[in-house]
């Protein structure tokens, strides 16, 4: 029978890593120091909005397109923002319970739910053009390119659809571990691949055609006696940058691969469930204790680390301009140097937990767990 940490949320997760460690006692988040010479943080518009995560302790993240947000929430609801303004532009109910956030693009809503059910809408009048039941509940945002739509969903299945009518072009199938942490990696669509990452460390590049297997690898190897232990999902989403591929797994390894050749430039020991950020300067990794890490783009060598916000649940970094933000539990935004770590500004925007950035043409985009939508600018 399969085990499984679907329904660990957010700060229990860190609960766990700490648990697992030496130690018989749970880290207290590090106090903030005062900034030397900080720089001010630009707010350029915040915004209410029902994305509430407080209740729920399943946080979905905004969506850009066309220079909109696309925000969806628990109860169904999709709300689209003006990116440059924040205003409210329109809303649409669905009645479903989503479980992802929305994807878009092509003129489309892809919406899902914790049932397996995928709809989606018109994009300029919310109107429901199709929907398919799939076989499990749907915790990434689908993917829209052209007349695919490639869709993830938690039993570790790829499926891929016909935009036009939601009809099944094929389907990939991984194995599942018998323990994992809750959420996906969202799969990748680049050019006439798919590349997507899994709870048993797999890593694959399909053909988005046919859905055949151009290679697979594994990340990592499970080490250690008990599940928890062994556990080496990718949940972050695969980055692309400049033709190469950067792909993070939880407990595994970090690691850059050339993705048409099937090479693995480097690999570093270093590792992350969340999201890494990428720039011309390097790659940028959030520990699970809070270390903020920053590797060499090219050999995988470690090029700094702020310690300074241990055990504050920090966010996955992005990469904005010559700047990498992340944001804690307590609502903070910090800014980062990316040459050497240090900190550059620091912003609060609320009280309530920050679990994600997302980084527009505009600036970098913040979503707190009680809703409020903030563009900042370092």
């Amino acid at each position: 029978m399969r085990l499984s940490l679907r329904t660990l949320i957010y700060p229990l997760l860190a609960l766990l890593l700490s648990a697992c460690g030496s130690k018989d006692y749970i880290d207290p988040p590090t106090p903030l120091k005062p900034l030397a010479n900080a720089k001010a943080s630009q707010i350029v518009w915040q915004q209410s909005s029902s994305a509430d995560s407080e209740k729920h302790n399943t946080p979905l993240t905004p969506r850009i397109w066309q220079q909109r947000i696309y925000l969806g929430d628990l109860d169904g609801r999709i709300q689209i923002f003006e990116l440059e303004t924040g205003q409210l532009v329109s809303q649409y109910k669905t009645g479903l319970s989503l479980s992802a956030s929305p994807g878009v693009g092509e003129g489309k809503i892809l919406v899902g739910s914790s049932q397996g059910e995928l709809r989606v809408l018109d994009a300029k009048d919310g109107s429901t053009l199709w929907q398919k039941q799939l076989s499990s509940e749907i915790l990434t945002p689908a993917q829209i390119n052209g007349n695919l739509i490639i869709v993830r969903t938690n039993n570790n299945r790829i499926t891929a659809l016909n935009a036009d009518d939601g009809s099944e072009l094929w389907h990939y199938q991984s194995s599942t571990p018998a323990l994992s942490l809750r959420g996906n990696s969202t799969p990748l669509l680049h050019n006439d691949r798919v590349f997507a990452g899994f709870d048993n460390g797999e890593l694959v590049a399909l053909d988005s055609l046919s859905g055949k297997s151009h290679w697979k690898m594994n990340l990592a190897q499970p080490r250690g006696r008990s599940d928890l232990e062994r556990m080496i999902d990718i949940d972050a989403a695969l980055s692309f940058a400049n033709r190469t591929l950067y792909v993070s797994s939880f407990q595994g390894q970090t690691a850059a691969l050339d993705p048409f050749n099937n090479q693995v430039m480097w690999q570093s020991d270093q590792a992350s469930h969340l999201n890494l950020g990428v720039d011309s300067n390097g790659v940028y990794l959030t520990t699970p204790k809070g270390h903020v890490r920053a590797l060499e783009r090219y050999s995988g060598n470690t090029l700094w680390q702020q310690s300074d916000l241990f055990a504050r649940f920090v966010s996955a970094p992005v990469a904005y301009e010559n700047k990498v933000a992340v944001a804690d539990f307590e609502g903070y935004v910090h800014w980062l140097n990316n040459e050497d770590g240090s900190f550059y500004a620091r912003v609060r925007l609320g009280k309530s937990a920050i679990r994600s950035l997302t980084v527009t043409e505009q600036g970098v985009l913040s979503l707190n767990d009680s809703g409020q939508l903030s563009l900042l600018r370092p």
